[in-house]
């Protein structure tokens, strides 16, 4: 019988992939944090209470016990890290004091210590003129330290019932109010940690109806000047409650050149009126009306030429009876007045002129001097326009430096009437809070005319320029 051979062999077995509990980790290791509040210098309030709020690798609140000098509190078990601490002074429950450090460690090594000042979270509102026309309310207040916004609270009542609010993060506010009467404004701080702050004291302003005569219709109207001497700009007025008028009487001759302006969105501070404005006969007949003067505003403008001597009315009043506010009236009556061709108009934010100049050129060497000042800031600097001195002339309008962008000047019209010309200057400068260049400017209007021998009269104007 055959045996076969033995062979040895091995069986290498690989060993199995077991299942372990996962270890927990060490427990955080945690500390003690011992918060000091105290009252800055010169502090009057009474504060009856504070509370704290750490932020960091947890976040806790805990009120503090009140100590001789101030306020104080344990917080124990804790973990260790770096932490912000904030505490609030309060009065009634609402934040009067507010006080901030960040970067406090909480070691394992021993109990940590923070000091924290508290200081006043309430703003200083300013006063008002009142009472006034104006329906648009600039709330200016002072800055707060360690806030990151504010709201303003408007209402009719002192007890702020129904009142309403704007949030916003700059120290001064624009408030509307088609409303006539007394209207009540504060102001409270806020950021992250406090929602809203202790109120400010309450201020107060009268809105009233207009303090520039003016009437409900033609039979009431008052008369404003003959001619010429009824020229002039008329404020302190408003269309309230929406759906108002007011009438004004003015006594021209035929010929006469009758402007009428009536400005509301280029005001400082504006106005939420939408005006349109209409000139009226005798007869109530409708001679001119305007709502938005260029179609670029809501401000209203119209020139006409009156055909009879007479008494004619201005109107104004919200457009389609639906919106309201205050205003400023411009009239600008040129006696046979006749508007004329501007031949050319050269215009510069840029200019070496830094005085405010109103002035006519009538001779070669003038206009060379006045292009040397009016290019000096070009290299290399443009030769000046031809300019024929017997026929044509310039009138010259300066703004004046001004510290950055955002201002214009324009000569809008001239006139040719009674003794010589009209022109009528508009100045614009930014509305508040406009990003305007941070950039010295000096703005500078030059339009070039047939040639008049007679005196030039300069009518001006203001208005502030919408941001954008």
């Amino acid at each position: 019988m055959r045996h076969s051979a033995w062979v040895p062999f091995l069986v290498v077995l690989a060993p199995l992939a077991c299942a372990q509990e996962p270890v927990a980790s060490p427990e955080s290791e945690k500390s003690t944090l011992r918060i000091v509040a105290t009252m800055e210098q010169g502090t009057a309030t009474e504060i009856n209470a504070a509370r704290a709020t750490l932020t960091g690798p947890v976040t806790q609140s805990l009120d503090l016990v009140r100590t001789h000098d101030g306020f104080e509190g344990l917080v124990k078990q804790i973990p260790t890290g770096t932490y912000s601490v904030a505490v609030e002074g309060l009065v009634g429950g609402e934040a009067d004091r507010f006080g901030r450090m960040t970067g406090v460690v909480v070691s394992a090594d021993a109990p940590s210590n923070v000091t924290v000042t508290l200081r006043s979270f309430v703003p200083t509102v300013g006063d008002f003129l009142s009472p006034s026309t104006s329906t648009t309310l600039v709330v200016t207040y002072s800055a707060v330290r360690l806030a990151a916004g504010y709201v303003v609270e408007l209402a009719t009542r002192p007890d702020f019932q129904t009142a309403s609010r704007t949030a916003t993060a700059e120290t001064t506010a624009l408030l509307f109010s088609a409303a006539l009467g007394t209207h009540y404004i504060r102001v409270r701080a806020t950021n992250e940690v406090v929602q809203l702050g202790r109120a400010s004291e309450v201020r107060s302003v009268q809105i009233v109806t207009d303090q520039t005569v003016s009437g409900d219709d033609a039979a009431t109207a008052p008369t404003i000047g003959v001619r010429t001497a009824a020229s002039g700009t008329y404020d302190a007025l408003n269309i309230l409650p929406a759906g108002d008028e007011d009438w004004f009487a003015i006594d021209v001759m035929a010929g006469d050149s009758l402007t009428v302006g009536v400005r509301s969105a280029s005001l400082d501070p504006p106005s939420t009126l939408n005006p349109i404005v209409a000139v009226m006969d005798e007869t109530n007949q409708l001679v001119a009306e305007n709502d938005d003067a260029d179609g670029t505003t809501r401000d209203a403008r119209l020139r006409t030429v009156v055909t009879s001597d007479g008494t004619y009315f201005l109107r104004v009043a919200g457009l389609d009876g639906a919106s309201a506010g205050h205003y400023e009236l411009d009239v600008l009556v040129v006696a046979g007045g006749v508007a004329i061709v501007i031949a050319e108009v050269h215009t510069t934010l840029l200019s070496s002129i830094r005085d405010r100049r109103r002035t006519v050129i009538t001779t070669a060497t003038e206009w060379q001097d006045f292009w040397n000042d009016f290019t000096g800031v070009i290299v290399p600097q443009p030769d000046p326009p031809i300019i024929d001195f017997t026929e044509r002339m310039v009138i010259v309008a300066s703004m004046g430096e001004r510290a950055t962008g955002g201002y214009a000047i324009a000569i809008d019209e001239v006139l040719e009437g009674g003794e010589g010309l009209t022109a009528r200057v508009v100045e614009m400068s930014p509305a508040p809070g406009c990003v305007v260049a941070l950039a010295i400017t000096a703005p500078v209007t030059a339009v070039v005319v047939p040639r008049n021998d007679g005196t030039v009269v300069f009518v001006e104007e203001t208005r502030t320029q919408a941001c954008g």
